[in-house]
């Protein structure tokens, strides 16, 4: 989702499409990314956003500009379940971490 308020991420989370995603770290059944990456979403906008994907029952996932652990920290306190970012910082970060 690069639009940003409430009222567009309610109405984007209650669509009820089934976007059921696995990987090795989630399951989900329903979510929203609010892409403030190369949305025009400032952090007041991913606030509102990501509480209006949480109280339609979807999950929250927001998309960073970086790994910059200010931003994960505004994430994760806005409400978002998850968080993504596209660009890393070296090359240790390409590689999935042995369990």
């Amino acid at each position: 989702m690069m639009l940003s308020s409430a009222w567009t991420a309610r109405t984007v989370a209650g669509c009820g499409f089934d976007v059921s995603h696995t990987n090795a770290h989630m399951l989900i059944s329903q979510y929203v990314i609010v892409d403030c990456e190369h949305g025009n979403i400032a952090d007041t906008e991913m606030h509102e956003s990501v509480t209006g994907v949480a109280s339609s029952g979807a999950s929250p996932i927001v998309r960073l500009r970086g790994p910059d652990a200010g931003l994960i920290k505004r994430a994760l306190d806005s409400g978002a379940q998850y968080f993504d970012y596209s660009r890393p910082s070296n090359t240790n970060m390409l590689t999935v971490p042995a369990a």
